[in-house]
């Protein structure tokens, strides 16, 4: 979609030129152009981070910031506010706002992206008639309500995602691990046993050890991109691999795309299966 609209708008004088030339019948109106310009800028936005998530094994944690950080943008963009609690929603004037589940946008911040949108845009929105400027408005309102509501969904997980990098490990404590044990306790002894438990345990500590004395992994922690490594690099920067055992596990409760926009859990140590509840990010791991 992206790509035919990139072109249609990085052509569209010719275009129109041509459709005028040749009287044709099916030639789109004012209207359509104008819509079709803000879905231009709304599908460069999408595209641009569904594309970077295709080729990369990122972790859960990496494609929910990048999910926020595009709805975070699409908000800024439109104008649009939330996410907003019930009692907010209810405090506003449905006359006066486009709601869509936790978001909503007024219907003069349509109008005022539309205008900022482009120069033949601006001219072309001033010609139209009220009525068709009502319509192209609330089009493109619900457009980008219905966007980010969609994308926002995909960051609402029924479970949280286990802490799988250093860097969140050497923030957190024994106590979280032994739950997190504890609750798949039959999966990993299967794996690692007895020994490999204890394996994990130590190595835990060991990390979080270093980490809070300031030796030299921290500063390689600390200053490492996270958002766009893989998990192998980040379980290989400066002495992380020394903790082999530590890296296995989180490994089974790491979920990754595998070449495919589709999240599955790609590690089997822990015997993960894909749910049918495609917008979670993360399958649960108790069945």
């Amino acid at each position: 979609m992206y790509a035919v609209a990139d072109w249609l708008c990085s052509n569209g004088f010719r275009v129109r030129e041509y459709l005028s030339e040749k009287e044709a019948e099916c030639s789109p109106n004012l209207v359509w152009w104008i819509f079709l310009f803000a879905l231009h800028e709304l599908a460069r936005e999408a595209n641009a981070v569904f594309v970077s998530l295709q080729d990369m094994t990122t972790l859960v944690k990496q494609q929910d910031d990048r999910f926020g950080g595009l709805v975070q943008r699409l908000l800024n963009i439109s104008g649009a506010l939330g996410p907003l609690e019930e009692a907010a929603i209810l405090e506003l004037d449905s006359g006066k706002y486009e709601i869509i589940g936790s978001f909503a946008i007024s219907q003069a911040a349509p109008a005022t992206y539309l205008n900022n949108l482009n120069l033949w845009v601006c001219e072309g929105l001033k010609t139209l008639a009220e009525g068709q400027q009502t319509f192209v408005v609330n089009a493109v309102a619900r457009m980008y309500l219905l966007a980010i509501s969609n994308i926002f969904a995909l960051k609402e997980r029924a479970h949280t995602s286990p802490r799988v990098t250093p860097k969140e490990l050497a923030t957190s404590s024994m106590v979280e691990l032994v739950s997190l044990i504890d609750t798949h306790r039959e999966r990993i002894l299967r794996t690692f046993g007895d020994e490999g438990i204890d394996k994990i345990g130590q190595e835990f500590k060991r990390l979080r050890v270093e980490y809070i004395d300031g030796k030299p992994i921290r500063k390689a922690i600390d200053s490492f991109d996270h958002r766009l490594a893989s998990f192998d690099q980040m379980w290989q920067l400066d002495d992380a691999e020394r903790f082999p055992t530590l890296a296995s596990l989180c490994g089974g409760f790491a979920s990754v795309f595998p070449n495919t926009a589709t999240v599955e859990d790609d590690f089997s140590l822990i015997g993960c299966e894909k749910t049918n509840r495609r917008r979670q990010l993360l399958s649960p791991l108790a069945s």
